[in-house]
């Protein structure tokens, strides 16, 4: 059995992927985060001439806004944003008319202010939409990745004092030619590291190393070579396996592909492929978010579905024996999903979703398993709300069969215990009949 969020048990078991309230705002190439200290998403996007921003709050599956901010600054180009942790603000960047700019936020309750612009570059870019933050909560500090008008690509750390922004120097990661994507990521617990992942005529990543204010670049690893430039690849940081998941398009077709990487110092290697979307990716702008579902302990990919008329569809799994298995897929909004963003609900089994040109806020439940919170094997058959003995840890339980003597037992995904191993140890076998649970 499961322990559940009420303190009561269950029988672990898959909760397919379903698609919550869809909201839709007037706005363009929207960005969302999560603000854990205070329950709420921070929505940023252009109105058409300006960026603005607004608070949501999720109840269930139902969003309530706030007001609209003031203006931030004037671009009708995409955003990007992120939650510094440390200082409970939000950091917002975008590209003015000529170079990069970012602005703090400060929440109070469902309304958003900003402080003025501080220029991360004056460089004009051609690129203005080609830029990520991302906030590590162990260094105390966000990294912004840009590309300037020659598309050489770039990066700096920022440090939040006393409500003040400000940048140190440039991380000069060289040439990444053409329109190409990038996204940048924080590794918590891995001792003050982003990785910064980028699309040459090949899939690349390398560790950002930070040091104060200053950010270095180690060695480049070759992921996989895409049939198209124009399917960009994202990644999610896995803290409890301390692994990467990367998603994107196949060297074949536009079949969507899942690669778990594994962090070795600085060094990264690569597992087997994965088939995610044997349909294939469509190729709107940015069709492809992978999330870490902080609520299911999995990794979480949405994406468009060349399959199913480009709609947006969320494909769940999870990391076994270092590969990432995908376990479902459903879809989440009936129309063309592109410039996909989405964030992780820590307070509820939920992931906001926003994608499309005019700005849409779907909330979508991700897969889930409370296999993850397994605490025992129940000793007798009974109906839902009546009471029943757990056997814990420690403890012999003989309602068995056919088990192997010394063998170790897993509890799947459907709440069946097997010799395949999974995230979720249940037990030694001491007999035909008798497992040793977590033993």
């Amino acid at each position: 059995v499961a322990i559940n969020k009420d303190g009561s048990v269950s029988v672990p078991a898959i909760t397919a992927a379903s698609a919550g309230a869809s909201t839709t705002a007037t706005g363009y190439y929207g960005s969302v985060c999560y603000a854990p200290d205070v329950d709420k998403f921070v929505f940023v996007y252009s109105d058409g001439a300006n960026i603005k921003a607004r608070v949501g709050t999720l109840t269930g599956t139902t969003f309530s806004f706030g007001a609209e901010s003031s203006a931030i600054g004037a671009s009708y180009t995409k955003s990007s944003i992120c939650y510094d942790t440390v200082n409970s603000k939000v950091i917002v960047a975008y590209a003015p008319a000529s170079g990069i700019s970012a602005h703090v936020g400060t929440i109070s309750g469902t309304t958003i202010s900003f402080t003025g612009a501080v220029s991360v570059t004056a460089t004009a870019s051609s690129y203005t939409d080609r830029h990520m933050i991302a906030f590590d909560s162990e260094s105390g500090k966000c990294c912004l990745a840009y590309k300037d008008g020659a598309g050489n690509l770039y990066a700096k750390a920022g440090t939040i004092s006393a409500g003040v922004l400000t940048f140190g120097a440039a991380c000069d990661l060289g040439a990444l030619g053409g329109s190409s994507y990038m996204t940048v990521i924080a590794l918590p617990s891995m001792g003050n590291k982003f990785l910064i992942s980028y699309l040459e005529t090949s899939y690349k990543s390398r560790v950002l190393t930070l040091s104060g204010t200053t950010l270095t670049a180690q060695t480049a690893f070759t992921l996989h070579t895409p049939f198209t430039s124009t399917i960009p690849f994202r990644c999610a940081f896995d803290p409890v396996s301390k692994k990467i998941v990367y998603a994107g398009c196949s060297s074949a077709a536009n079949i969507g592909i899942a690669v778990v990487g594994t962090l070795a110092v600085n060094d990264i290697s690569y597992s087997a492929v994965k088939v995610f979307a044997s349909g294939g990716v469509g190729t709107p702008v940015e069709p492809i978010e992978v999330v870490w579902n902080t609520f299911s302990q999995s990794p979480t990919i949405l994406f468009s579905n060349l399959a199913n008329s480009n709609y947006a569809t969320m494909a769940s799994g999870s990391i076994v024996s270092g590969v990432w298995e995908l376990k479902d897929t459903s879809v989440v909004y009936s129309g063309t999903n592109q410039y996909g963003i989405a964030s992780p609900s820590t307070a509820s089994a939920k992931i906001v979703y926003v994608y499309g040109d005019a700005t849409s806020y779907s909330v979508v439940t991700p897969y889930s398993t409370s296999a993850v919170n397994f605490i025992g094997i129940a000793q007798d058959t009974v109906s839902s709300a009546d009471f029943t003995r757990v056997a814990t840890g420690q403890y012999v339980t003989e309602n068995q069969t056919g088990l192997t003597v010394g063998a170790k037992y897993y509890c799947a995904d459907n709440g069946t215990i097997s010799e395949t191993p999974s995230s979720v140890f249940v037990g030694t076998a001491v007999g035909a009949s008798r497992l040793l649970v977590k033993g």
